[in-house]
């Protein structure tokens, strides 16, 4: 009786399987180090009868599907079914877990309560604004966004004075640094209004403020403005106006002596110069920022500064990668050591792998591991995925290759479908489309919308082709612009592969081959020759295709194309039998 009533109630909620925010929510667990898991995990089981209670039930079965790697197929009613309990029950218990570990994590000292905040008055804004500023400077971004939206809204209804102003001034500029890494551009227009309504206050009331507090209230909301460009760039003028804001800020962090606050815009209007091509005006503002960091001891900041410029300077002269690996391995060490819950290690880190693609792969791999881990807990969502997705994409581990043998030699043939793979990047696409959707640049959104579509493709039997001709569609707009300086050769090769697969089917084997073998064997030749296409790859879109279908005229045609990939690209070749014979051993 009590599982028929379970599953009804879980029924009349029907949340959805495999969902996105549950993916989400795994990573931020995920991201936390294994032993301190553990240790929260003994610290809850020293209650009596722990190991029955079905929050610590919830937690094993979340560390199992951690340690086994598996974060793409949870089911949040097979979880509900095996606790027995409704779905509201089970986020509540979700929830709890993880503000308990978030806490445990980064607070390890105050993870039951602060004895200097429980002696004083709930409604004491100073207190709990040092308190959601610790939480912040820690990483507890979310916990402390709770808090700073209970006291914007306390401060609203305040009549501003020299003390509050301060302080809403920078709980502002907290919830702003937020929402523009959550890429919400509604509610960051509202408090970059409610920012811009305390500098009005300030040029036309009396304030007893100095011009040091005045010009950083000033300095905050012009850095604001000038991040808001940030959000959606589209056109020159987007980096023109970003670029002015970040120099207005500039001139008042300068006059408060703020010089935290002003290596912080001298990095943003540096970083805008090297996007626009000017790098020896980017490397002066950069050097600028080094100088100051070094003055005034500020570790973190100082070797943040040196890796932009070891990387600026590369990008100039060429240096050879060998040392510009060492250079910006020790930058990232030094910020590691200093400042770890500061941007500088996320701006550090983004440089040190750049630098580490096709030089030292494994190091890469560690270095984005950590830098996604730094992300995912500090509610940095969008581009932690980003970076998953672009690692996904580059690794193209869609099938599993197997090494065969004919009348000709030994050749690789796609063997299974590797779908939790190809899942897990779907759903990373998914995410950024319906998160990101205003995607800056063309050539991007283009570069999604056929992942996409070679996702789909991957399914075979189970593609569904009103979808795929959506994609296609959105993909040949994308194309039609004339300024676009990226190639996606192997989108007309997927294209005809479609529409061979949807129209078989319905057509004499001999009407098919006359209308599509020739152009088929043409389309592959062209990708096989192109330079931005990997070769696997378009092998990979030809030999299922032949496959799927199963006409020996479109096998020969993939034979002859992997022959010609053996005799032009190696190493390719090597690579795949290499982890072929890796796996075997294993």
């Amino acid at each position: 009786m009590l599982d028929v009533f379970m599953t009804q109630n879980y029924t009349k909620y029907s949340p959805v399987k495999n969902n996105i925010a549950s993916i989400l929510y795994l990573y931020e667990v995920a991201a936390i180090p294994g032993n301190i898991r553990e240790q929260y995990l003994q610290k809850i089981l020293k209650r009596k009868n722990a190991e029955h209670q079905k929050n610590v039930m919830l937690i094993n079965f979340i560390y199992e599907r951690i340690e086994n790697g598996n974060l793409y197929d949870w089911d949040s009613a097979e979880i509900c079914r095996k606790l027995k309990v409704s779905y509201n029950t089970y986020r509540f218990h979700k929830s709890n877990f993880l503000d308990g570990l978030r806490k445990y994590y980064f607070l390890p000292d105050k993870s039951s309560s602060n004895p200097d905040k429980t002696a004083l008055n709930n409604q004491d804004t100073e207190s709990e604004f040092y308190d959601a500023k610790l939480k912040f400077s820690a990483g507890m971004r979310k916990e402390a966004k709770l808090i700073f939206l209970k006291l914007a809204a306390r401060l609203r209804k305040e009549k501003l004075n020299s003390l509050n102003i301060l302080i809403a001034s920078e709980i502002y500029e907290h919830l702003l640094i937020y929402y523009y890494n959550q890429h919400d551009l509604l509610r960051y227009n509202r408090y970059l209004a409610e920012t811009k309504r305390l500098v009005d206050y300030l040029n036309k009331r009396k304030i007893v403020l100095s011009k040091q507090q005045t010009a950083l209230i000033k300095a905050r909301y012009y850095t604001a403005m000038g991040r808001k460009f940030g959000l959606n760039l589209v056109n020159d003028s987007s980096y023109t106006n970003k670029l002015n804001n970040y120099k207005l800020a500039y001139k008042e962090a300068a006059k408060a002596a703020n010089y935290e606050y002003l290596t912080y815009v001298l990095f943003h209007i540096g970083e805008v110069y090297s996007v626009l091509g000017s790098s020896s005006v980017a490397m002066n503002y950069y050097r600028k920022g080094y100088d100051i960091a070094s003055k005034r001891k500020l570790p973190a900041v100082k070797y943040g500064f040196k890796a932009l410029m070891i990387s600026e300077s590369n990008n100039k002269k060429k240096d050879g990668s060998g040392k510009l690996v060492n250079n910006l391995a020790e930058c990232w060490a030094q910020v590691k050591r200093y400042g770890y819950n500061s941007y500088w290690f996320q701006v550090v880190s983004i440089l040190y792998s750049n630098c580490l693609i096709s030089v030292d792969e494994e190091k890469r791999k560690e270095v984005n591991k950590e830098l996604v881990n730094y992300l995912f807990l500090r509610s940095v969502p969008g581009r932690a995925i980003k970076i998953l997705y672009a690692d996904k994409t580059g690794e193209r581990n869609y099938v599993k290759w197997e090494l065969l043998r004919n009348e000709k030699g030994g050749f690789l043939s796609p063997g299974e479908v590797n779908y939790s793979f190809v899942y897990e990047l779907e759903n990373l696409v998914k995410y950024i489309t319906s998160h990101y959707h205003k995607i800056s640049f063309l050539a991007g959104k283009i570069k999604i919308n056929l992942d996409l579509l070679f996702i789909e493709f991957l399914k075979g039997k189970k593609i569904n082709f009103e979808y795929a001709l959506l994609l296609i569609n959105r993909i040949k707009w994308g194309l039609r612009d004339k300024k676009l300086l990226v190639r996606f050769d192997s989108f007309r090769l997927l294209e005809i592969a479609f529409s061979m697969l949807e129209n078989h089917g319905f057509m004499s084997r001999r009407e098919f081959l006359y209308k599509y073998c020739r152009k088929f064997e043409e389309l592959s030749d062209f990708c096989l020759g192109s330079k931005d296409e990997n070769p696997l790859y378009v092998y990979l879109i030809i030999s299922l295709t032949a496959k799927w279908i199963g006409y020996s005229e479109l096998t020969d045609i993939a034979a002859k194309k992997y022959r010609i990939i053996e005799i032009n690209f190696p190493n390719h070749i090597k690579a795949a039998i290499d982890e072929i014979k890796n796996n075997c051993r294993e």
